[in-house]
């Protein structure tokens, strides 16, 4: 019976560093006018000894034998023992060195319900980053572009590092009218809102291909033009093409890690209620609710691949509920 050639193995330190994360924070609050409160905050933190993972098995490029079908007779473990080492495959280790750093503004504004009207609102200003760029392969997963550096995938945190974000409600309840005819038409009614702003994703633009030729995923190419991005963004255009090449044989591209902002989302829905007694200890509620009141399309992200041949534009809406179109609702529910 042949031995397999080629197997993927996860490896993990005997004593692994545990990760810890230290916070801080700053306040100032203070009260304008009777019905305001404003609030200040500063937000930081880091993590220690982040796991990640890198290759430790990468195929060493030979110049001029090298090519795509021979990347595992060129790992390390087949080049010092091509018998036993041809065995192994991609070799990922589990790396407990990585660091990460946030720092936030965070405003806040309060308004007390009065004569009707109740305010709460927030804006963060925000940057994370970080030295494990992608984390979907996993705690032992091939992090790092350049097998054994770290730094070559610091960049933006890809979730986490979302420079903007605001959130507004609002809430309003009409007054008991003297008049009574005006008091049963619109008294009581209470209308409220809800809007989120928050900025874009920051993507990596990659080749597509194993440009370097050592067996690493999600290669990135050079940057040639000092703008990556075209003078109008739109779902047809919105990473310029012409501002990349792919690396010669055996190389890695300079472009960095995440520094392609994606597109933002807005998102806006409202709601109006009402409470109708129909007798002492019946009522009846009535809600009308609006959901992406605008019908506004948040967009997904751009096709961040070289090698595909729509690179640079955007083919979907955002995911989840930031991509459903305007749904409007009413509902009438008795209670006694």
């Amino acid at each position: 019976m042949a031995e397999p050639a080629g197997g993927q193995f996860i490896t993990f330190p005997l004593n692994p560093r545990l990760q810890y994360q230290n916070q801080w924070n700053l306040s100032v609050q203070k009260q304008i006018a009777r019905d305001w409160l404003v609030s200040t905050n500063y937000v930081g933190s880091n993590v220690i000894h982040l796991w990640g993972g890198r290759e430790i098995n990468p195929a060493v490029y030979i110049a001029g034998s090298s090519t795509l079908a021979n990347v595992n007779q060129r790992r390390i473990l087949a080049l010092q023992n091509p018998t036993d080492g041809k065995l192994f495959g991609s070799v990922s280790e589990m790396d407990d060195g990585g660091t990460s750093n946030y720092h936030g503004l965070l405003i806040s504004v309060q308004r007390r319900s009065a004569r009707g009207l109740t305010v709460q609102g927030n804006y963060t200003w925000s940057h994370c980053i970080g030295d494990l760029g992608n984390t979907s392969l996993g705690v032992a997963g091939t992090n790092y572009m350049i097998p054994n550096d770290r730094h070559s995938s610091r960049g933006n945190c890809p979730s986490s590092d979302r420079r903007h974000l605001f959130n507004l409600s609002t809430v309003y309840e009409t007054p008991k009218f003297s008049n009574g005819a005006v008091r049963a038409i619109a008294g009581g009614w209470q209308l409220s809102g809800i809007v989120r702003v928050q900025s874009g994703q920051f993507l990596s633009v990659t080749t597509g291909v194993d440009s370097a030729l050592t067996g690493m995923p999600a290669q990135r190419p050079n940057q040639v033009l000092p703008n990556s991005l075209p003078a109008v963004q739109d779902v047809n255009l919105w990473i310029n093409p012409q501002a990349f090449a792919s690396p010669a044989p055996g190389t890695y591209g300079n472009l960095g890690i995440n520094n392609i902002l994606g597109p933002g989302n807005i998102r806006i829905d409202m709601g109006l209620t009402r409470m109708f007694h129909i007798r002492e200890k019946q009522t009846i509620q009535f809600r009308w609710e609006a959901f992406n009141l605008p019908n506004h399309a948040n967009l997904g992200n751009p096709i961040t691949a070289m090698n595909n041949v729509n690179f640079g534009k955007i083919l979907s809406t955002a995911n989840g509920s930031l991509g459903d179109p305007r749904i409007l609702q009413a509902c009438a529910s008795a209670s006694r």
